[in-house]
């Protein structure tokens, strides 16, 4: 079996503090990454680290204390999408390239952003596939030719277009000998004079003789040998050629395989090829030769430690032929993208199904990774297809149950899968009638009496919510009529008077049943189906993407045109005009204008703080933090002005106990250390972090453990007030400074929490050293 190092990393822990966070946690306002670093795309040796790109991030793994080190757009990189990387010796730049051919240069932990060749417009195909060093010259073989980079100048250089007649055509490598430059290109390698003052005229380069029309992917110079990859358009025909006095040979005429990458380094030529890695001394004979899985590049390090970018293992390290090889890997998430993420007894659940935009299968495989105590695990169960949504089973971090767009319910114990409910021993039925497929579930939540209510969907699904008791006992009701047409039953939520409020997808609104307590009885039941209309009965948006309850009963719905808010839910079933309201913000001017709240905006997502604000997720405009009314932007992130990657978000999940919010974008799980947490019920090991506060801390001083709302009075010893505030949830903020400004001296300081009706009290302390 493979060893594995597999470390969970923390972006930054607590400096100072005699009471410790737990779990690794990034301090207040402060981001962190949790992405797959499993598929691998290059590997790179510096002095003392090996560096691995992965498809949306760095790594690297320290030669000799084996630390390993993230690095991604949390700490600096300018995108996510990361093509190809490259280390110049001499200069000491880490070169990272991205699909967008944006470039970072890293060195000495500093990040500095080459945007050129992305911002160019009149470029066709913006991609770097590779990047070559020599003589200090960067050489970025790109989708629409070469560009050259001077790493001691730090400047551009030309750019050769090789398509016909000079035009842009696609690089896929570049190598130069002491002579000549050569290019991989989709037609042959073309071969010019290295010393040719001229190169950007295309004349002065040439087809080499004696190569069949072809794409060539890799062109590699070794030991006085030129090396080629021909990328056959069949499966397993790839060929490695090489020119040896004057002669085309090839390595290995009788495989039948693919090759994906050249690499020489150290004095050896490194082969990633299906299955295997090859690694040839200048006599061509193998002096490293190693099973892998899914290899795309390797290298053989300068202490005689072969490295591998394994595209689903991530770094993979091997000291000789016999290795299992070790497995070297950041912890993260299965997959990058989470169709949907569940906060649950604290844990961050995420699974990575889904249904496209006509609502049919995606046929995702069952991936279910959860976050807890700082660390990822995952399950993948390949018999079953598309999660899509989850919920927690009452009480129990390991049971959490899952809805699926095809397989039904899925319950988990302990991430493994232990039951899953069909048409086969359940009400739920199948989207086509009497079949054993497309078990279509949704919407998910337990009541108080932790009965499981369940959402299915298919227009000839009859029960369109199903309820499954703590005995096992299922009911089912027809709601066909009352749901007017509308096939596609939604997500669910439960008001403390026990309406269960649906959403119904493809523009048909909202839905409301209740049982009355009786889930056996019909005939007490109540149910409204409406359009999303305003006091002025005005119809708004009746595309509805998400649903949430704030700590006051209201509830918000996300629409396609901003969030609609119902103040007065319980009255659903007696107002004949049932309306909704959308936010109007006031403009900052004098014209007495306001605008809708997210007005034109889709909003994916809606979670409430521990403040009772509101966090929405938007498709294309990045996340928004809304005051508790909703008539203030607290703040926004987006990809231009924070560490998200991508302006998609998909949904959001808030860590009750910590105030972490976790963002899912179409580029990646990211989140965001905020103030808010939930509140307890009484006061419960109050605290206060960093304890001391030592001197140059510039961070906030959080106060944790309290009551929603909670009175915080700092005083110093004598009782002189320094500073006062009300607690956002279950957490309080100071920035160490006083109602004036002015940073507190040296001393203790007494913590006074008091609730808002001052039947609760409790006293704190913290030592403050500058």
């Amino acid at each position: 079996m493979r060893k594995i190092l597999f470390v969970s990393l923390s972006l930054l822990s607590v400096a100072f503090g005699i009471r410790a966070q737990t779990n690794d946690l990034p301090l207040v306002g402060q981001w962190r990454d949790h992405l797959p670093y499993n598929e691998a795309v290059q590997v790179v040796e510096t002095e003392n680290k090996i560096f691995c790109a992965t498809r949306y991030a760095l790594f690297s793994y320290h030669k000799n204390d084996h630390n390993i080190e993230k690095l991604s757009r949390v700490h600096g990189l300018t995108e996510a999408s990361i093509s190809a990387i490259a280390y110049a010796e001499q200069t000491g730049y880490l070169i990272v390239a991205y699909e967008n051919a944006n470039i970072d240069l890293i060195k000495d932990y500093r990040i500095t952003n080459i945007p050129e060749i992305k911002n160019k417009t009149n470029l066709l195909n913006k991609v770097i596939h590779n990047i070559t060093i020599h003589d200090n010259i960067a050489y970025f073989a790109c989708g629409f030719g070469i560009v050259e980079y001077d790493l001691s100048r730090l400047e551009f250089g030309d750019t050769f277009f090789l398509g016909e007649a000079g035009t842009q055509a696609p690089i896929f490598d570049v190598d130069l000998d002491d002579n000549s430059i050569y290019a991989a290109t989709n037609t042959g390698v073309l071969m010019a004079d290295a010393s040719n003052p001229n190169l950007v005229n295309f004349n002065n380069w040439s087809l080499m003789p004696g190569l069949p029309s072809a794409k060539y992917s890799a062109v590699e110079y070794f030991a006085d040998r030129l090396f080629v990859i021909l990328d056959s358009e069949n499966q397993n025909e790839d060929r490695l050629l090489y020119l040896e006095e004057g002669e085309w040979k090839e390595q290995w005429p009788d495989f039948n395989t693919e090759f994906y990458s050249l690499n020489a380094l150290n004095g050896y030529l490194n082969i990633a090829r299906k299955s295997w890695t090859t690694t040839l001394n200048d006599g061509l004979y193998s002096a490293f030769n190693v099973r892998v899985d899914n290899p795309v590049h390797v290298l053989y390090s300068k202490n005689n430690i072969l490295y591998v970018a394994d595209s689903e293992d991530g770094l993979v390290r091997f000291e000789s032929d016999d290795d299992v090889g070790e497995i070297i890997l950041p912890a993260g998430p299965a997959t990058l993208t989470a169709f949907d993420l569940e906060y649950h007894a604290g844990a961050i659940y995420a699974v990575a199904g889904g249904y496209n935009q006509q609502y049919t299968q995606t046929y995702t495989p069952a991936d279910l990774s959860r976050f807890y105590n700082g660390a990822w695990t995952s399950d993948r169960t390949d018999s079953l297809r598309d999660l899509i949504r989850i919920t927690g089973g009452p009480n129990d971090v390991d049971h959490i149950y899952t809805a699926s767009w095809g397989y039904g319910v899925i319950e988990f114990q302990d991430m493994m899968p232990v039951d899953q409910y069909t048409s086969a021993n359940s009400p739920i039925e199948s989207a086509i009638p009497e079949s054993n497929v497309f078990h279509r579930t949704q919407g998910m939540v337990f009541d108080d009496e932790k009965n499981l209510w369940i959402t299915v969907t298919g227009t000839s699904v009859e029960n369109s919510l199903v309820v499954k008791t703590p005995d096992d006992e299922w009911y089912a009701y027809d709601l066909r009529g009352a749901m007017e047409g509308a096939a596609y039953a939604g997500d669910i939520i439960i008001t403390p008077s026990g309406h269960k409020w649906i959403t119904l997808p493809r523009g048909n609104g909202l839905f409301v049943f209740d049982d009355n307590g009786t889930l056996a009885e019909i005939s007490d039941d109540q149910y409204r189906h409406f359009d999303l209309t305003d006091d002025k009965d005005q119809q708004l948006s009746n595309d509805v993407y998400s649903i949430a309850q704030d700590h006051d009963n209201n509830i918000w719905i996300g629409t396609a045109n901003g969030p609609v808010v119902y103040y007065n839910p319980n009255n659903v079933f007696e107002e004949e005009g049932f309306y909704g309201t959308q936010i109007l913000i006031p403009q900052n001017d004098t014209s007495n204008f306001a605008s809708i709240l997210l007005e034109n905006q889709i909003v994916t997502s809606i979670e409430i703080d521990g403040a009772n604000r509101k966090w929405f997720g938007t498709r294309g405009s990045g996340a928004f933090l809304i005051a508790e009314d909703g008539r203030e932007e607290i703040m926004r992130f987006s990809a231009e002005n924070s560490p998200l990657p991508s302006n998609n978000v998909i949904d959001i999940a808030i860590h009750e106990e910590t105030g972490e919010i976790f963002f899912a974008t179409d580029k990646g799980i990211f989140s965001y250390r905020g103030v808010a947490t939930q509140g307890n019920d009484v006061f419960s090991d109050v605290y206060a972090f960093p304890n001391p506060v030592r001197p140059g801390y510039q961070g906030d001083i959080i106060i944790t453990g309290l009551i929603e709302n909670t009175n915080v009075k700092i005083t110093d010893i004598s009782g002189n007030l320094a500073y006062e505030t009300t607690s956002l949830g279950g957490q309080a903020q100071w920035d160490g400074r006083t109602f004036s400004g002015k940073r507190v001296q040296t001393g203790v300081y007494l913590i006074f929490c008091s609730t808002p009706d001052g039947s609760q009290t409790h006293v704190a302390k913290l030592l403050f050293i500058n």
